[in-house]
């Protein structure tokens, strides 16, 4: 099962109540499937019946973990798991329990309790703004990692749904853009992931559990996707990309990153470089990640001297953040 630091397994102990309904989900699972939602009133249901339709050979929960959303959400979750009791475990949370990064509220309470509950043997991930559109996708991801033991992480490529509802491959993605800067994608391992950054996409993803060992860093980090990825293969193992049709579509500019301010922006990637390197136990690993953080900085710099006359304080933020990120690498 997924080891997770004694200091957040108090935090998840300490917190107020958490309720769970009753539910008719089998104690043994292959897979568990983990859902974080709130304020997704408009997206939960498309999200649920993309997991629910899955076909397997295999029994799957699904852990559903709700915060306390200011819209129709949670009622929507409910209904879901009254009508399939089978499969879902429903997870009502407090804001109360929320853990604030930069100041702001986030997710991570609600996802390291439902990392808590996993009792598969693998596990997946579909935030409840993304969905799924393969029926056939945990099965394909259960054989590939069933059939290379080496492996602890398996994904797809995805579609990607702008604002407005328009769907499109993810070809000029981000991720696939820096998927194509890997010198050798024949055997992907952790190597490249630190060379180019993050090229995964967390609603095609699947995860060995018992090689997942969740540290205190990562309450603390404001991306929790990419510091998953990394623990998931420090210790050596493979990454398996599945060469099939997308799987799934990503709701482009929802996440963490949206519609922030530079400030903010600049204060996150500070916040979760540092983490990266907090959680590195490898020197050759943390020699690769420090080259791109010197190049990330550098690349940040030529953006700030584009917009300072026109905001000064971001300037001084920078300096700042530089200096941070300085004594962090021991320059």
């Amino acid at each position: 099962m997924i080891q997770i630091h004694q200091k957040i397994t108090s935090l998840i102990a300490e917190c107020d109540e958490v309720i769970e309904p009753p539910n008719q989900v089998p104690a043994i699972v292959k897979v568990s499937v983990l859902v974080q939602t709130y304020n997704h009133e408009d997206t939960i249901a498309q999200c649920l019946d993309g997991i629910l339709m899955q076909s397997t050979d295999f029994e799957f929960e699904i852990l559903l973990g709700e915060d306390e959303s200011n819209d129709r959400t949670r009622d929507i979750c409910i209904a879901y798991a009254e009508k399939h009791p089978e499969k879902i475990r429903l997870f009502l949370h407090r804001r109360e329990n929320n853990i604030h990064i930069n100041g702001k509220p986030s997710g991570k309470f609600n996802s390291c309790f439902n990392y808590s509950k996993v009792r598969g043997e693998y596990f997946a991930i579909c935030e409840g703004d993304d969905f799924w559109t393969d029926n056939q996708k945990l099965q394909k991801q259960v054989d590939a990692l069933d059939d290379n033991p080496n492996a602890t992480l398996c994904y797809t490529r995805v579609n990607l749904m702008d604002r407005s509802g328009n769907v499109q491959s993810d070809e000029q993605s981000i991720t696939e853009k820096r998927f194509r800067q890997i010198t050798d994608s024949s055997r992907l391992s952790i190597s490249p992931l630190l060379e180019v950054g993050n090229f995964i996409h967390t609603c095609s993803m699947m995860g060995r559990s018992n090689a997942l060992d969740i540290p205190f860093e990562f309450i603390k980090s404001p991306v929790g996707d990419y510091l998953l990825y990394i623990l998931l293969t420090q210790n050596g193992q493979e990454i398996s990309k599945l060469d099939n049709p997308p799987t799934a579509v990503y709701r482009n500019e929802t996440g963490t990153w949206s519609a922030q301010s530079h400030r903010n922006i600049l204060i996150n990637i500070a916040l979760y470089q540092s983490c990266v390197l907090s959680i590195l136990q490898n020197e050759e690993h943390r020699g690769i990640f420090l080259d791109r953080a010197h190049s990330h900085i550098i690349q940040i710099g030529n953006y700030i001297d584009q917009i300072k006359q026109r905001e000064p304080a971001v300037k001084e933020l920078f300096a700042f953040l530089v200096r941070k990120v300085r004594r962090k690498l021991h320059l």
